[in-house]
């Protein structure tokens, strides 16, 4: 029982990791491309997985419930790209 626990915890520790790394990685890619971002989808919710955008919508709500749909909780990131200087 008390080698079980410990394996889930290991396991549980490693996802966790895995999932933090794959989150950075995304959150970096939106940042370097920005600029980019704003420049095409200048409001939108843009869904990003690993390095590439994979789903544009009008709404956060309708981004998180379609993405669900096919991909799981934690494993992509929803970014709204707005130029925050001409929305003064």
């Amino acid at each position: 029982m008390l080698n079980e626990k410990k394996t889930q915890a290991k396991k549980y520790r490693f996802f966790t990791k895995q999932i933090i790394e794959m989150i950075t990685q995304e959150i970096e890619y939106y940042k370097a491309n920005r600029a980019d971002f704003i420049e095409k989808y200048n409001g939108k919710h843009l869904v990003i997985k690993g390095c590439g955008i994979i789903g544009v919508y009008e709404t956060n709500t309708a981004a998180y419930d379609e993405t669900i749909k096919l991909h799981q909780v934690g494993t992509f990131i929803i970014e709204r790209p707005v130029d925050l200087k001409k929305r003064k």
